[in-house]
C-alpha cells in the first residue's frame, strides 16, 4: 500500500516537470519571435528614414536658390525644401559634389539645369 502513494507522487511531479519545461519552451520561441519581429521593424525604419541633412556650404546653397524643388509636391526653393522624402537632398549633394570637384559656378548651374530642371527665372 505504500508504494501507491509513491508512484502518483512520481507521476504528478514527472507530469508537473514537463508542464514547466513546455511553458519554458514556449514562452522561450515567444521571446525569440518577439526579438525577431522588433529586430526587422527597427531595420526597416532605418532603410527607410530620410538621409540626414548635414549642413551645407554657403556656395552650395546660393545656387540652390536658383532652383524649385524637384520633387512636384512642393512649390519651395530648393535650398528652402525640407520635406523628409523628398529629392532636394539629392540635388543638394549633386550641387556640393560638384563644386568639390572645382566646378564654376555657371558649370554647375547648367549642370543641374541639364538633368534636374525647374530653374527659376529672375
Amino acid at each position: 500500500m505504500s508504494k501507491t502513494p509513491h508512484i502518483k507522487n512520481r507521476r504528478y511531479a514527472a507530469r508537473l516537470a514537463r508542464q514547466k519545461r513546455e511553458r519554458f519552451q514556449f514562452y522561450l520561441l515567444l521571446s525569440a519571435g518577439i526579438i525577431i519581429v522588433v529586430g526587422l521593424a527597427l531595420w526597416l525604419v532605418f532603410l527607410s528614414s530620410p538621409k540626414s541633412r548635414a549642413p551645407l556650404h554657403p556656395r552650395t546653397m546660393a545656387i540652390a536658390t536658383q532652383f524649385r524643388c524637384g520633387c512636384g509636391s512642393c512649390d519651395l526653393v530648393l535650398s528652402k525644401c525640407s520635406h523628409e522624402r523628398c529629392s532636394a537632398i539629392e540635388e543638394l549633394r549633386f550641387i556640393s559634389d560638384l563644386l568639390a570637384s572645382n566646378a564654376v559656378e555657371t558649370q554647375v548651374v547648367q549642370r543641374v539645369r541639364e538633368i534636374y530642371g525647374q530653374f527659376i527665372d529672375k
